[in-house]
């Protein structure tokens, strides 16, 4: 299984618009270019997304299976094939050429095909040998990664302003206040849903997007407070996560997690509701009051319960303390007679919480 490293900053995608130069370096035919491509190899016919990942690769392994999906794993892809790794040109074979990320000239790339020719339509690129070339897949022809999209600049841009107008000053993600290249800005996003936080505190749909608005990203994931007291301070994005135990504490804004795995591990969450496992709380949006299931609250009577429960006790404890419980739906008559804590006769056990009374004895009641 082969997958490429993260990139170094934010994949900003160009339209070029449906021609053969913008599939002309895309090796493994999967409509992604090699340069923004972090998963080589990918199935002919599988989905996938702007980076170029399966549809469904939530563990970020460029592959959808049972820890993506549980069960459904029959309707995704399987395991990848494997790629070959390679430091430079000299490691692939004459046909071939050392692909890597965009912006990644000192890593490790993947043995992709060089291009057999291209359109000449300008749409300048940096490649990582330091020469401007006339578009990426001229680069690729010569067997050259991309280092940014645009003319060869010098590097050490700390602001937009001192870039031109129509590029911006890209930095690699979490660098906001580092040094980046001058860089050409998107004309054309490909709508999608990968939000990230900009440097300017804004979420932004997708990396593209950013770039569109002259952004570097900040972190992946949307912009999230550091702090919260409850849910609806992290803005809609996400949840307010706080420590096991402290439900009414300060907690931090964290994204929800989107598919969990059917493991029984119960938790009680702070919404007084058992979740089979601290995944399933998250996703609903909740924080753990403690591990196991959640114990029902004490009671005296029915009035400390909500409509739909009561206040169940041990049979004989009718002045004691019970825990509220839910009433049953109906009864089937079983003749073994109870003598409810209200002094009256119930067919049985259940008829008697359906009336919401919990058990005197067994048997009627006297008289």
């Amino acid at each position: 299984m082969c997958s490429k490293k993260i990139l170094s900053f934010g994949m900003i995608l160009v339209a070029f618009g449906p021609t053969a130069l913008t599939r002309a370096y895309d090796a493994d035919g999967d409509g992604v270019d090699d340069h923004y491509d972090v998963c080589c190899d990918t199935p002919q016919g599988a989905a996938v997304d702007t980076q170029g990942r399966p549809i469904g690769d939530l563990d970020r392994d460029c592959d959808v299976d049972l820890l993506d999906y549980a069960m459904l794993q029959a309707a995704f892809t399987g395991d990848l094939p494997a790629c070959q790794v390679c430091a430079t040109g000299n490691d692939c074979a004459g046909d071939e050429y050392c692909a890597k990320l965009l912006g990644a000239c000192q890593d490790d790339g993947t043995c992709n095909p060089r291009p057999n020719d291209c359109l000449d339509m300008p749409a300048p690129v940096c490649g990582c040998d330091g020469i401007t070339y006339t578009n990426a897949c001229f680069a690729a022809l010569a067997g050259v990664s991309v280092g940014h999209e645009g003319s060869c600049l010098p590097p050490g841009c700390q602001a937009n302003a001192e870039c031109d107008a129509a590029d911006f000053c890209a930095k690699a993600v979490g660098n906001c206040d580092g040094f980046g290249q001058c860089v050409t800005r998107p004309l054309v996003c490909v709508p999608g849903w990968d939000p990230v936080c900009g440097c300017d505190g804004i979420t932004y749909l997708t990396p593209c997007y950013a770039a569109q608005a002259g952004a570097s990203v900040d972190n992946e994931g949307p912009c999230l407070p550091d702090s919260c007291q409850a849910n609806k301070d992290c803005g809609g994005w996400g949840y307010c996560a706080k420590a096991i135990g402290d439900c009414e504490g300060t907690g931090q804004c964290q994204t929800p997690p989107i598919i969990c795995m059917p493991d029984w591990d119960p938790v009680c969450a702070c919404d007084g509701v058992t979740y089979d496992n601290p995944c399933l709380a998250a996703h609903a949006g909740e924080s753990i009051d403690y591990a196991g299931e959640c114990i029902p609250a004490g009671c005296q009577s029915s009035a400390d319960c909500n409509e739909s429960e009561y206040c169940a006790k041990e049979v004989g404890d009718c002045d004691g303390t019970g825990h509220c419980e839910p009433r049953p739906g109906g009864c089937i008559p079983s003749g073994e007679t109870v003598c409810g804590c209200d002094g009256e006769t119930y067919e049985d056990v259940c008829y008697a919480a359906l009336a919401g009374v919990s058990v005197a004895h067994d048997g009627p009641c006297p008289g």
